[in-house]
């Protein structure tokens, strides 16, 4: 019992630390001079700890392509950053403070589901995302787009749901999308009867 208890005690916070992001990621600036930090196709399994970033801001954060299929409470501690891509991802479940630390910076969202798991969306993203000009959710379950959905969203102006199984959208589903100029709903289950 005395041994599993020093085990446990050793074992435990090396499997729940998060990896630091200057391990695995890059960063640096390109041409344009936006900067960005680069973690896509490392086969992550977790966000990487961003903590000590020391008050950079950044134009993008790549995490494409990788395993990641939760974002946890404060999952992007310590980081500003302008645009964030999680696609090719299977996002399973996000907690409801997890992009808490961007809702003031996070003008750009990319992200994809699990399709077998999420049916609407997180409200992660539909209530403290409220500065976003761009989201594009890819493989959500979402089945119907309800009245007021949007209702936060006073400054979106691109809009793609895609590969979401959407079926029917409510008569006031976009209708608070007074900013929007572009919206994509490709290879949904949506026909002309909708409109």
């Amino acid at each position: 019992m005395y041994i599993q208890l020093i085990l446990m005690t050793l074992i435990l916070p090396i499997y729940y630390c998060q990896i630091d992001f200057q391990t695995i990621c890059q960063a640096g600036i390109r041409q344009d001079n936006t900067n960005y930090i680069h973690c896509g196709r490392k086969q992550l399994s977790e966000i990487p700890n961003f903590s000590r970033t020391t008050n950079t801001f950044y134009d993008e954060l790549v995490l494409n392509d990788n395993q990641i299929s939760e974002i946890r409470q404060n999952a992007f501690q310590g980081l500003r950053v302008k645009r964030l891509n999680l696609s090719g991802n299977k996002i399973r479940s996000i907690d409801s403070r997890g992009f808490i630390e961007l809702a003031n910076y996070l003008e750009e969202l990319i992200i994809e589901f699990d399709s077998s798991v999420n049916y609407e969306i997180p409200d992660a993203i539909k209530f403290n995302l409220i500065n976003l000009r761009s989201l594009k959710l890819i493989n959500l379950n979402l089945t119907i787009i309800r009245n007021n959905t949007f209702i936060k969203y006073r400054k979106l102006e691109e809009l793609a749901i895609t590969k979401s199984n959407i079926k029917s959208i409510e008569f006031n589903g976009f209708n608070s999308l007074t900013t929007l100029r572009s919206l994509h709903l490709d290879q949904n289950q949506l026909n002309d009867n909708i409109w």
